[in-house]
């Protein structure tokens, strides 16, 4: 299945939305199976959808109960791996913060170079795209690229500039963002579906974090800015240089997601269940649910979890040793998910971990001797319903880049080691 049948082939929310009415409906779907009890946990078997469509004016609900679109789990076929230990300078990469596959080509963009790498398809270096520089086509902290319909490539420079390049590598332009502020963030360019580019934004007087759009012609509009999550949560508290501040980074305990998809709708959650929102410009909402069985936090984990961070937490973050833990306690299950990540054809992944396992060649000053067994990626059509998961070896670093049936990420082995690797999305049947 490519981008194009995909998205053929889901019910669009726009669609959904007048079949429903304008008014309040229940829809009750069961696709090819009979209904199930609706507190049965949903499982990636090979079980039809199954679920519940509610609409109240401008909110649809869409509960997936049981079974997937895709009637199974997905394979993910590693195609390509780019990235070695030792090696030609082309093949070892410094740090990734974005990739971009095309038709014909793999990017890669490491900032420690600076430079774009290009690949062919089955990761052999072409070329290199930019240098160290403040010049037109240079870089001095690039952060993100994208690929326009056009075959422009796009590179952001420290969220203040962007640098157009054509596709043999040409400088052809470079567009101001407006901002005065060097951000950092995981997804520092998100391309919308009419090429336009998303950069990040700070609403400093509020303390908001949000988009700013540059258009195809390199003009800056007004920032967008995500809901507002509806509740705070606890964090660990210290104070340094007679300030008080707080630390809310505590392992398993959730927090609230935010993203931005390629049609500029706000995709919202917060993990402690198993949901996230769409919120569309016009001001529509999807609420997207899935039943879920929590994955146990053991009490060994628990236990070092909090030991770990109270030490990160002495030595790095209050720096003193005698600060004391005084927050909530290590939840004894781990979130539904830890990231939200919208593709390029309007579906919706999440990823969630699996059991940890405590690793054997752990030594007393690693950050985690715990590692997860396995990773899922689960995905859902523009329509909320539940399409199907794939099992990957371990959490990708930055945010993916999935288009149709290719999936690209990035990766950093026990060794420390990153490599790019190429997946072919295998629908089951």
């Amino acid at each position: 299945m490519n981008g194009a049948t995909d998205r053929a082939a889901l019910v669009s929310r726009a669609a959904l939305r007048a079949a429903l009415g304008s008014g309040v409906a229940l829809v009750a779907i069961a696709l090819l199976g009979a209904a199930c009890s609706t507190n049965t946990p949903a499982g990636g078997g090979g079980d039809a959808w199954v679920g519940t469509i509610t609409t109240e004016g401008n909110l649809t609900t869409v509960v997936n109960e049981s079974g997937s679109v895709w009637g199974g789990p997905a394979t993910l076929v590693e195609e390509a791996s780019i990235g070695v230990e030792s090696g030609p300078d082309e093949y070892m990469f410094g740090n990734v913060p974005s990739v971009w596959a095309t038709d014909d080509r793999i990017l890669v963009l490491d900032s420690q170079v600076p430079a774009v790498r290009v690949y062919d398809l089955e990761g052999n270096h072409l070329f290199d795209i930019g240098r160290r520089g403040e010049g037109p086509g240079e870089f001095t902290q690039p952060s993100g690229i994208a690929v326009t319909g056009n075959d422009d490539i796009l590179v952001v420079e420290s969220s203040t500039q962007i640098e157009v390049f054509a596709s043999d590598g040409t400088p052809k332009a470079t567009w101001s963002t407006g901002s005065m502020y060097q951000i950092s963030t995981p997804e520092m360019l998100i391309l919308g579906t009419d090429d336009a580019a998303w950069v990040p934004a700070i609403d400093f007087e509020n303390s908001r974090f949000g988009r700013l759009r540059i258009g195809p012609d390199g003009e800056a509009g007004e920032p967008v800015f995500p809901p507002e999550p509806e509740r705070d949560f606890p964090c660990l508290t210290y104070s340094r240089s007679g300030r008080e501040s707080r630390y809310c980074a505590i392992p398993f305990q959730p927090f609230s997601l935010n993203t931005m998809t390629p049609a500029g709708s706000w995709v919202v959650g917060i993990n402690d269940t198993y949901s996230f929102e769409i919120h569309e410009p016009d001001g529509s909402r999807l609420r997207v649910e899935r039943y879920w069985t929590p994955v146990p936090v053991t009490a060994e984990e628990a236990a070092y979890r909090k030991d770990s961070t109270t030490r990160v937490m002495r030595e790095r973050i209050v720096r003193e040793p005698s600060w004391t833990w005084n927050g909530p306690e290590i939840p004894d299950h781990k979130p539904a998910y830890s990231q939200l990540w919208p593709d390029r054809n309007g579906r919706i992944w999440l990823l969630r971990e699996g059991p940890s396992r405590r690793s054997t060649e752990c030594l007393q000053d690693v950050p985690e001797c715990w590692v997860s067994e396995s990773h899922s990626l689960d995905a859902f059509g523009p329509d909320g319903r539940f399409l199907g998961s794939a099992t990957i070896d371990r959490a990708p670093g930055w945010r993916p880049f999935i288009d149709g049936t290719t999936v690209l990420a990035t990766f950093i082995d026990e060794a420390g080691t990153i490599m790019v690797k190429r997946y072919r999305l295998v629908l089951p049947g």
